[in-house]
């Protein structure tokens, strides 16, 4: 799996101040309750990490898809 994180030479940051409501904040707080997640942070760090996980994967298919398009139109 692709590591996620910048490199330890940028020191990258963002704040996020915003508050969550229904079905989203249930999910965190049921995270919480079993253990899955420490805190809101850690949630919403996991919660990136795995959409940026599905955003390579996209990628890596349109990638996968165009490459077979290119060789079927091969002569």
């Amino acid at each position: 799996m692709k590591k996620l994180s910048p490199p330890p030479s940028r020191n990258v940051s963002v704040r996020f101040n915003t508050t969550i409501q229904g079905l989203p904040a249930e999910w965190v707080l049921q995270w919480q309750k079993k253990g899955l997640v420490r805190s809101k942070a850690d949630a919403l760090r996991q919660a990136l990490a795995a959409l940026a996980e599905k955003f390579v994967r996209l990628e890596f298919e349109i990638a996968k898809t165009r490459s077979e398009h290119d060789v079927d139109e091969q002569p």
